[in-house]
């Protein structure tokens, strides 16, 4: 098995910390100890904990990004499509739950400033899961299998459900939270052509 490197030690231990005491209460150093390095190595590689955070969130969403086009690679419809990104978004952050706490977490309020350096490599990181949603509504409208929809505001609603949805799994706001195949239901009953237009 590969030996982790120093920097990746650093953006394990760094999600671990932010993941049980949040990314305000953890200190650079609980980080630097938490990953067996020195505070001065820690600080090589990033100049702020602020930096550590992105770390872990372009960390994550490399993996995420990867998983989507492979969930959506092979499939024969626009519905399809959307069906396999949706259990893969589902499977995804329950398999990593703890990176993804803090993500949903800590994130808002560490990019609600305005004046934050790192927010344009976020909002890109961001819009490119838009646009899987897009691309994937497009095709389907093209090929027949989604009814014929408003592409920009829909987008806007999947994102929202799905997300929504996670968040409060993953921030316990809900002890009955349903599975990825009762929203699959849910989406393709919403969006696929009427019965009369299939006939």
């Amino acid at each position: 098995m590969k030996q982790m490197s120093k920097k990746q030690a650093i953006v394990t231990a760094a999600a671990e910390l932010f993941a049980e005491k949040g990314f305000t209460e953890t200190t650079a150093s609980e980080v630097a100890e938490r990953a067996g390095v020195a505070q001065g190595t820690l600080f090589y590689h990033f100049k702020t904990k602020e930096n550590i955070m992105l770390e872990v969130f372009e960390s994550i969403m490399d993996r995420y990004q990867a998983g989507m086009e492979h969930a959506v690679g092979e499939t024969e419809t626009g519905l399809a499509a959307l069906e396999a990104l949706i259990k893969f978004q589902f499977a995804f952050v329950e398999e990593n739950s703890r990176v993804f706490l803090v993500v949903l977490r800590d994130f808002p309020s560490f990019m609600a400033h305005s004046d934050s350096p790192l927010k344009v490599k976020v909002h890109a990181r961001l819009s490119s899961v838009s646009n899987v949603f897009r691309d994937i509504l497009k095709r389907g409208c093209e090929d027949g299998s989604l009814r014929d929809l408003r592409i920009e505001s829909t987008v806007q609603i999947l994102r929202g459900l799905t997300s929504g949805l996670i968040r409060h799994r993953l921030l316990g706001f809900s002890s009955s939270f349903p599975g990825s195949d009762e929203v699959v239901d849910f989406c393709r009953q919403a969006l696929q052509p009427s019965a009369d237009l299939l006939a």
